[in-house]
């Protein structure tokens, strides 16, 4: 982190996906981006509530043939019809209600906390990340026109 920050091609050129995820990471950058005299423009989150995260992840499968992801809960038609199969379609071991819910609480416990510190010091803006994917990226590529 601190090597690429260094560089000069790089000032005020960085993209922090999912990052910093705790207040300890939060303040490690914001040393590493002082001493290199970078900041922090703006934050974009995509905010999910918690009941669409469990399905999201709860429902989520893979084919084994064609590495699609497709979700028990939004893709019922797709699951039905695709190509390869149903006995192609398996989930992770991860992917259960118990994992779920423990990662969002964790989430809700170490990231939340950062976000709304930043909520407060710079521009940031939230964005429903309920949306249909092309819906986000043209609400985030907006958000990046300023």
């Amino acid at each position: 982190l601190k090597q690429t920050i260094s560089k000069l091609k790089n000032k005020n050129q960085i993209i922090f996906d999912g990052y910093p995820r705790n207040v300890n990471q939060d303040i490690d950058l914001d040393k590493i981006l002082n001493e290199f005299n970078q900041n922090i423009d703006l934050i974009i989150s995509l905010h999910v509530p918690r009941d669409i995260v469990k399905k999201r992840i709860v429902g989520r499968v893979t084919c084994g043939k064609c590495n699609i992801t497709l979700n028990e809960f939004f893709n019922k038609e797709e699951i039905k019809l695709h190509s390869c199969g149903q006995e192609n379609l398996s989930k992770r071991k991860d992917d259960n209600l118990e994992t779920a819910m423990s990662r969002y609480d964790i989430y809700m416990k170490t990231t939340k906390p950062v976000l709304d510190f930043y909520s407060k010091k710079i521009t940031f803006y939230e964005v429903d990340g309920t949306l249909k994917i092309d819906e986000i990226t043209k609400k985030i590529e907006d958000i990046l026109k300023f």
